[in-house]
């Protein structure tokens, strides 16, 4: 499956976001911060700065759920190490 270098980017910085903001604010945090910037990068794409394209916004939503499932993953077996 070819996923396009656009959408590998977008995944990878909602990923980052969401990993960088959870050691802040915990995971709910990075999340919401990660689907709001895919969703703020494509209204800001809307007003000619760019080219919207929704599933961008997706791969970045995406990104972020990754990691939350890495941070919950990371939990976890912290938890079961105990």
């Amino acid at each position: 499956m070819n996923i396009a270098l656009d959408k590998q980017a977008h995944l990878l910085a909602g990923l980052a976001i969401m990993l960088t903001v959870s050691l802040f604010f915990g995971w709910g945090f990075g999340l919401a911060a990660a689907i709001a910037a895919g969703v703020g990068k494509e209204i800001y794409d809307m007003t000619g700065h760019g080219t919207p394209d929704h599933w961008d916004a997706v791969a970045t939503a995406a990104g972020g759920a990754v990691g939350a499932m890495l941070y919950a993953l990371h939990t976890l077996v912290a938890y079961l190490t105990i």
